[in-house]
Parts: structure tokens; C-alpha cells; sequence
């Protein structure tokens, strides 16, 4: 079976990071203060399982193996394993998808937030329960308060070489490190990457992802992103997704990323 990279967010680099990205006046409270608050209306936004937002990012040929986003995967007080598989099986390509596969719940909630907390417990019970059929992988994604394009371009360019808050290249290597992964016993792997309302945060990651690996522009990304939201992504979200996007086209040298505005 194959086991994937444990996906961690390191404290004391947060930290860091927040002050580099942050305003003087403010301190690293004030912006978790202020991030968590947005997630929380994200949170209420969120009441129940929502069929309809779960997509199709990726498949891989070699491996067999699948990548979805959607929103958090509660009913209640219980995980909706049928309704997902379901709702899964419903966007991929021809409606057709494996019967036996192994499910890798990529949560990007955290535990700071006690709603999401709850949320989260909920996730690694099931799990813990039917191990044979999935696992949780849980990275918090927090977004970034001040936007890159805020900053005068020698300022910029010396912060975006920065990782994110989130690690967000961490996090997007161990997606494909998933997505492109042979097993042994021959069940894909199927990747669901989900927020609570499964359009700030998730939105911004599978953005990030098209422009990482599908030669995506930054603006075609955010509008497709913005497009299953039906709205505007957090301004958090906006903003860190922007901050990636400065380090793929300035730092890794991407050629897709165009504008970032």
C-alpha cells in the first residue's frame, strides 16, 4: 500500500511567514484573528454535504487514479462516504468510475476553529473506522492577508520567494506525488481535496494546481475557481493564491502564469 508524505503545517514557520506578508502595525493574533474569522463565515456558509459542487481536476492514464474538489463531505454529525462516492462517480469523465478504489480525503480545514474542529474529528473517526476503504490527510489552508500586488515590486520580489503560509507547493507536490502513484494491489487512489464550503479555500488550491501542473494561466485558473464558487473567492484566499502564482511565474519560471491582478 502506499503510504503518502504526512502533510504538515510547521508552526513556527507560520509565524515567519505571517510577520513577512503582514503589515508592520499588525501582529501575527491580528492576522490569525482576521483569517479565521473569514473561515468561520465560510464554516456557516457550509450546512450540509453539497453533491453539486464536487468536479473533475485530474485523472492519470498511468496510474488509474483520480482527483475531485468539493466541499466537506458532512451530513449532520456523519460522513457521507455514499453520497461522495456518488457524487464522485457522477463527474467523472462518462460517469463512470472504478467500483473498488481507495480514497484519500485531502482536507484543508483546521483546528483552530472549533466548528472545523468538530468537522475534522468527524473525518479521522471515519477513517480510523474503515481504514480498508480511505484515509484523511489533513493540511490547513489559511490564506494570506495583504495581497502581493500591494507591496512596491522590489519589496515583492524578495517576499514571494517565500513559501506560503499554507505550503502550498508542498501540498500541490503531494497531490501529484498521489495522483501519479502505481499500487500495488491495483485499486486507484482517489483524491478529494475539500474546505467546509468547498469554495474559498479548495478553490484556491485546485487554481493553484492548474497553473502549477495544466499550463493554466493565473487568470483563466481564478475565474474558472470563481465560476464553481458562483462568487468571488475570500480576499485570503485571492491574496495567496496570487502569492503562489508571483513564485511559479518569478521563482520556478512558468511561462503560463501571465497577469496576476
Amino acid at each position: 500500500m502506499f503510504t503518502p508524505r504526512l502533510l504538515t503545517l510547521i508552526v513556527p514557520l507560520a509565524l515567519v511567514l505571517a510577520g513577512c506578508t503582514t503589515p508592520a502595525h499588525q501582529d501575527s493574533r491580528l492576522v490569525y484573528a482576521q483569517i479565521l474569522e473569514q473561515q468561520a463565515e465560510e464554516t456557516r456558509e457550509q450546512n450540509k454535504f453539497t453533491p453539486k459542487l464536487v468536479s473533475l481536476l485530474a485523472t492519470d492514464t498511468g496510474s488509474g487514479n483520480y482527483l475531485f474538489r468539493g466541499n466537506m463531505p458532512i451530513n449532520g454529525h456523519e460522513f457521507s462516504y455514499n453520497e461522495l462516492r456518488a457524487a464522485m462517480k457522477e463527474a467523472a469523465p462518462g460517469g463512470v468510475l472504478p467500483e473498488q478504489y481507495f480514497l484519500i480525503d485531502i482536507s484543508l480545514v483546521n483546528s483552530i476553529n472549533p466548528n472545523e474542529a468538530a468537522d475534522l474529528a468527524i473525518e479521522r473517526q471515519f477513517w480510523k473506522v474503515n481504514s480498508h476503504l480511505g484515509q484523511v490527510i489533513n493540511h490547513p489552508v489559511y490564506g494570506s492577508l495583504t495581497s502581493p500586488n500591494d507591496y512596491p515590486a522590489e519589496v515583492r520580489k524578495k517576499l514571494e520567494r517565500i513559501p506560503t503560509l499554507s505550503s502550498t507547493d508542498v501540498l500541490l507536490e503531494n497531490i501529484q506525488s498521489l495522483l501519479l502513484a502505481n499500487q500495488a494491489n491495483a485499486r486507484p487512489l482517489v483524491l478529494y481535496i475539500h474546505c467546509e464550503a468547498g469554495k474559498d479555500r479548495t478553490g484556491e488550491v485546485a487554481a493553484a494546481y492548474a497553473m502549477k501542473y495544466q499550463g493554466i494561466s493565473y487568470l483563466d485558473a481564478y475565474a474558472n475557481a470563481k465560476r464553481i464558487a458562483g462568487r468571488e473567492l475570500s480576499r485570503f484566499s485571492r491574496n495567496e493564491l496570487q502569492w503562489y502564482a508571483y513564485y511559479l511565474r518569478e521563482v520556478q519560471k512558468v511561462p503560463s502564469i501571465g497577469d496576476i491582478r
